[in-house]
């Protein structure tokens, strides 16, 4: 079984170099059963919001494309995309996941999050728990879809912060991973940290696929191993 892992590509639709490359990475993948998406694919994502929709046409015709080569595809929400919507649960078929969960690929146990509930303040789980509630939901129904993009994609720029950062993060990621090996898993992979890497502990693999933005990263799975890959 050969499964991709992309994640914290934070995409902005306006067909920028990151975009083209994405895109060309889904039009070209050959041979894989599976596409997991750990979460922030798109710089802004819910999905109300025909500005969004629209701006993001060309990656969503390429996910279409990717589902009707028989690729299933797992979304795992992030920080940055949630409520994903018809689009991907009907349109895609995808199994669409919230938080972390555990799935069993060619016969192991994965454990797959998008990694930004591992280490909460109490101002981000309220944060948080808001983007989701049937309120926030309703606001986006009520405000028009460029006010909501424009208010969104402020918060987005603000909330981007990953160089020494993003080390720190990694660190409590991986301590999060030892504690979920075992019994839960044999292999977990998050990303939300931009860090890029594969890691043995001992009783189990901590992989991130780190941000497309910058390096163009990504995991493979194959034949029982995990690689970090770059396009």
């Amino acid at each position: 079984m050969k499964i991709i892992f992309l994640g914290d590509a934070h995409l902005k639709g306006e067909g920028e170099a990151a975009e083209t490359e994405f895109i060309g990475l889904l039009t070209n993948m050959r041979g894989v059963d599976c596409l997991v998406i750990l979460g922030d694919l798109f710089d802004f994502w819910t999905a109300r919001n025909s500005v969004a929709r629209a701006r993001y046409k060309a990656v969503l015709g390429a996910l279409k494309k990717v589902k009707e080569r028989g690729v299933k595809i797992i979304y795992v929400e992030g920080n940055h995309d949630f409520s994903m919507g018809p689009f991907f649960t009907e349109e895609l078929g995808a199994r669409v996941v919230k938080d972390g969960a555990v799935f069993t690929l060619d016969n192991r146990k994965f454990y797959l999050s998008h990694g930004d509930t591992v280490s909460m303040t109490e101002g981000y789980r309220r944060w948080r728990g808001f983007l989701r509630s049937p309120l926030f939901s309703f606001l986006t129904m009520l405000l028009p879809s460029s006010l909501v993009w424009s208010i969104a994609t402020r918060l987005s720029d603000r909330s981007r912060s990953y160089d020494t950062k993003g080390t720190v993060l990694d660190k409590r990621l991986m301590s999060f991973a030892k504690e979920k090996l075992g019994d839960s898993a044999e292999i977990v992979v998050m990303g939300h940290s931009h860090m890029a890497g594969v890691t043995e502990l001992g009783n189990g693999i901590y992989a991130n696929p780190g941000g497309w933005q910058g390096e163009r990263t990504y995991l493979v799975y194959e034949k029982g191993k995990i690689e970090l890959k770059r396009y």
